[in-house]
């Protein structure tokens, strides 16, 4: 990203521009990036987080720019409110959806900068850009990715901004979908799901998050990467519990398909005993 030409033009016919950057944990990189770019064009930047941000840090002349924000935004505070949010609305409006776009096998991530109203993620898009992943993405190559998509979008934000040539779509709301927020209760394994759907659930809640989670005997074992298997011919299968173990990686059945759990850690650096008969709950 870099500096473009005309901003002083912008700046002499609408005074001066404040850009409000609210950074999260999962892009605090590219919130850096976007904060400099803004900068380097001139423009006076604070930044806040969830836990420094409060209105009466607002002045009547702040633009505010919300990436990866995880509260609502009262727009009636700001001059005006620009959101970048990790999908393509419409689509998944509201919490983490770009963990959401994983364990749906959506096949894709992305970004889009909106011009925030009143109602959840559903103002005027500005622009947004999306790129494929594979099926089963990890969530820290997806979290990379976007954090690059947030730039591109903040970057052709700025660059039409200094234009004064910023256009504006309607979303069609009836093509809306959304996705709920996530607690740690979401980062429970549910065995009775198939091995493909078991899968992306953890790939989805792997690092930089705390990992899937499930228990042995009352024990925690976050799980981090799995490997699906050919489907075994099991006539009394039942979800949750361990075929066998293969080299200290236990194979272990799902709802449907089963699962050899290559990466996991047990609470307590506990080990497996290759005679141990063991469901996970």
């Amino acid at each position: 990203m870099k500096a473009f030409l005309g901003c002083g033009d912008l700046r002499s016919c609408f005074g001066e521009i404040k850009f409000f950057i609210a950074e999260d944990s999962d892009f605090s990189g590219c919130c850096s990036s976007m904060v400099d770019l803004a900068r380097s064009n001139d423009f006076s930047v604070e930044t806040f987080t969830s836990s420094s941000f409060s209105y009466d840090s607002i002045l009547e002349d702040f633009i505010g720019i919300a990436a990866g924000w995880h509260r609502l935004l009262d727009v009636s505070k700001f001059s005006t409110l620009y959101v970048i949010h990790d999908s393509l609305l419409p689509e998944l409006r509201g919490f983490n959806p770009t963990v959401t776009a994983l364990t749906s096998g959506s096949g894709k991530v992305a970004a889009t900068i909106f011009r925030a109203d009143q109602n959840v993620d559903s103002g005027d898009v500005i622009f947004q850009m999306c790129k494929p992943v594979t099926d089963f993405c990890k969530i820290k190559d997806a979290l990379e990715l976007v954090a690059k998509l947030y730039e591109e979008v903040f970057s052709l934000f700025l660059y039409e901004m200094c234009k004064s040539n910023l256009f504006f779509l309607p979303q069609r709301h009836d093509l809306a979908s959304y996705s709920v927020w996530r607690d740690s209760v979401d980062f429970i394994i549910n065995w009775g799901d198939c091995a493909e759907n078991v899968k992306r659930q953890i790939d989805a809640t792997g690092e930089p998050y705390e990992g899937a989670l499930t228990f042995l005997k009352g024990v925690s074992v976050r799980v981090y990467d799995v490997e699906i298997l050919d489907k075994l011919n099991v006539v009394n299968h039942k979800a949750g519990k361990v075929f066998s173990l293969n080299g200290g990686e236990p194979i272990v059945l799902c709802g449907i398909g089963a699962l050899k759990l290559k990466r996991f850690i047990i609470q307590g650096n506990a080990t497996l005993s290759l005679k141990s008969r063991f469901d996970f709950d």
